[in-house]
């Protein structure tokens, strides 16, 4: 058993010796009075069928199938293959999941351990919206035992901020996840976690701190800060949030980033790779 952030996961039917060195930061003791938050299990199967549905919708790599009282379903196909690699059925209430999977290794240049690894996270992040939680894609630094959440699309330089932070203060910084901790509610708190699941990296910790602020960075020639209104806040979050597709669990989601909003300071970062951006943001966030 594993504890993400607060949820107590429960994997059967995998034995991987690759997930379990990613998860190990994550294992708890299963005892005798500990109960999952959620149920996953893995199942292979070389003959995978798509279910029936009544409303099919794609998102990044998935689609998703809305199976009515029988909960969700989520697929992932590769045409060049004409094949359904990847089948997850997820419950009403997001307690339990089955993923079905095929043995990769004649079809992609990954083996199936890392795929499934990735597939769990997908998985995971879509339950959070249950959980009234959020996973952020962002990069996640503690400062002073509060945490800062760098987030902006792929490739514009969130790791290499972070980084920044680490390169000129040194201990006093922990880089804690370099691109999906998960926002949670706690006491009437926000917390930013670590989560097993950080990109291309291995850069990860079961951490959680108190939620400082989120930066949103954009490349720029000179180094710029200003705080976000509501709206674009929100328009910013829910793009770089991973969120469900069916609109019963997009409202949850909206609550879980008004939440958020609320109780959290939302900057954009105009920068350059500098000391300078990184003096502009603990200067602003932490002199307030």
């Amino acid at each position: 058993m594993y504890k993400i952030a607060g949820v107590i996961v429960r994997l059967e039917g995998l034995n991987s010796s690759y997930i379990s060195h990613r998860m190990k930061n994550y294992k708890i003791e299963a005892g005798d009075n500990v109960s999952a938050d959620l149920n996953i299990h893995f199942k292979e199967n070389n003959c995978i069928v798509v279910p029936a549905g009544r409303d099919f919708r794609r998102l990044d790599a998935w689609y998703w199938i809305d199976r009515g009282s029988e909960g969700y379903s989520a697929v992932k196909q590769y045409s060049k293959y004409r094949a359904t690699l990847i089948r997850a059925d997820i419950d009403r209430q997001c307690k339990n999941a089955v993923i079905e999977y095929v043995d990769i290794k004649d079809h992609l240049d990954v083996t199936t351990d890392y795929l499934l690894h990735f597939v769990l996270g997908d998985i995971f992040a879509f339950c959070q919206t249950e959980h009234h939680a959020a996973v952020l894609h962002s990069a996640a630094v503690a400062y002073q035992g509060q945490a800062v959440l760098f987030s902006a699309p792929s490739e514009t330089g969130k790791s290499t901020h972070a980084g920044l932070w680490k390169q000129f203060y040194g201990d006093d910084i922990t880089l804690f996840n370099d691109d999906t901790p998960v926002v949670r509610e706690c006491d009437g708190s926000l917390f930013a976690c670590g989560s097993p699941w950080s990109g291309k990296t291995e850069i990860n910790e079961n951490r959680e701190y108190p939620l400082k602020g989120i930066v949103f960075l954009k490349q720029a020639q000179t180094n710029t800060i200003r705080k976000l209104s509501t709206v674009e806040a929100a328009v910013k979050l829910l793009n770089e949030t991973r969120k469900p597709v069916f609109e019963a669990l997009m409202d949850k989601h909206m609550e879980v980033l008004n939440n958020i909003i609320t109780k959290t300071p939302v900057y954009e970062l105009g920068c350059t790779i500098s000391r300078e951006a990184v003096d502009l943001v603990k200067d602003t966030l932490f002199q307030e």
